[in-house]
C-alpha cells in the first residue's frame, strides 16, 4: 500500500539519530508513514546500529557512495526513492508529535507547502519579556517588476525558539517541478530558504507555517562546516544562489544527482542489504 507521507531523513555519523527515531516513532506510525534515512558519507555499522534500536517499522536505509555528507545530495536521493506523494524532510535531531506531523500533511497540497514554524532546542530556558517575536523578510524584486517576499530568520523572544524553514513537508509533485534541492550547495546554510523561494516561483504555491519542534541540542561540532564558519558557509551558498536567482535559474540538481548514482545505491531493508535498480523510478 502506498503510503501517506514520506519523511526523509539525511544522515552522517549524527548519534542523536537512534533518539530521535525513538521518540518519533508513534508519530511516524499513527499516519503509517515510510521513513528514509540517507546515509551521505557516514559509518554503515553505526547507522545499522541505532537505525535498529528504534521501536518502528524498520527504515529504509539508503546508502549514497559519498566521501563526505552533502543534504542536499541526499534528500534529493531519498525523494527520487519515496513512495508517498508527500515528502517530509527531518533532520536527525528534530524530535517532533503525532498532532504537529498530521497538521503539517494537512496543510500540503497542490497549493501549499508547509514548514515548522517553531523549533526549540531542548536545553532552552525561558525568560520574562513583553516581545512576543521578531521576524525578518527579505523582498526580491526583478527588473520586469517581479516580486517575491520569504521570511528569512524569525525569532521567539521568551524562548529563543526559531523558524524551520528546512523542515518541510511538500507536494513530491512541486518538489519534482523544482529539480529538487540544489547539491552544489554545500556545508551549511540557505539550502532550505534556497528550496523555499523556487517552490513560490515555479508551482505558486503557498508556504504556511504550522507547529512546534523540539531540536536536540548540540554544538557546531556537530555541523558539516569542514573548517569554515557558519557565516561564511551561508554567505557562500546564499551567493550562489542569488547568482540562479539573477539568471531567472530556479532548478535543482535531483535529474543530475540521481543520473550520477544510478546503480550505485544499496539500501538496507530490515537485515537484508540489496542494490536499488538502476531502473529505480522518480
Amino acid at each position: 500500500m502506498t503510503p501517506e507521507l514520506s519523511i526523509v531523513i539525511p544522515w552522517s555519523n549524527r548519534p542523536e539519530l537512534g533518539p530521535t527515531l525513538q521518540q518519533n516513532a508513534g508519530a511516524f506510525e499513527c499516519l503509517d508513514a515510510e521513513v528514509l534515512v540517507i546515509n551521505c558519507g557516514g559509518d554503515r555499522d553505526t547507522l545499522e546500529r541505532l537505525a535498529g534500536d528504534a521501536p518502528l517499522r524498520a527504515p529504509r536505509i539508503i546508502e549514497v557512495p559519498s566521501g563526505q555528507f552533502n543534504k542536499c545530495l541526499a534528500l534529493n536521493i531519498g525523494a527520487s526513492l519515496a513512495r508517498g506523494p508527500r515528502l517530509l524532510f527531518l533532520d536527525t535531531d528534530i524530535v517532533i508529535s503525532g498532532a504537529v506531523l498530521a497538521g503539517l500533511v494537512a496543510r500540503t497540497d497542490a497549493r501549499t507547502f508547509a514548514t515548522i514554524e517553531w523549533v526549540l532546542d531542548s536545553t532552552a530556558a525561558s525568560r520574562a519579556t513583553e516581545l512576543a517575536h521578531s521576524t525578518q523578510t527579505v523582498e526580491l524584486v526583478w527588473t520586469n517588476g517581479r516580486r517575491m517576499s520569504f521570511e528569512f530568520f524569525r525569532s521567539r523572544t521568551a524562548d529563543q525558539a526559531r523558524g524551520g524553514p528546512g523542515l518541510i513537508s511538500v507536494w513530491k509533485e512541486h518538489f519534482l517541478t523544482v529539480e529538487g534541492m540544489d547539491s552544489r550547495l554545500v556545508r551549511w546554510g540557505w539550502e532550505d530558504l534556497d528550496l523555499i523561494i523556487r517552490l513560490q516561483a515555479m508551482t505558486g504555491a503557498r508556504r504556511v507555517q504550522f507547529g512546534d519542534a523540539i531540536h536536540l541540542a548540540h554544538d557546531d561540532a556537530s555541523r558539516n562546516l569542514s573548517g569554515t564558519t557558519r557565516q561564511a558557509s551561508l554567505q557562500r551558498n546564499m551567493a550562489l544562489c542569488y547568482a540562479n536567482y539573477e539568471r531567472g535559474d530556479f532548478l535543482g540538481t535531483l535529474s543530475r544527482d540521481v543520473a550520477a548514482h544510478q546503480g550505485r545505491l544499496i539500501e538496507h531493508e530490515w537485515c537484508r542489504i540489496r542494490s536499488v535498480p538502476a531502473d529505480s523510478p522518480l
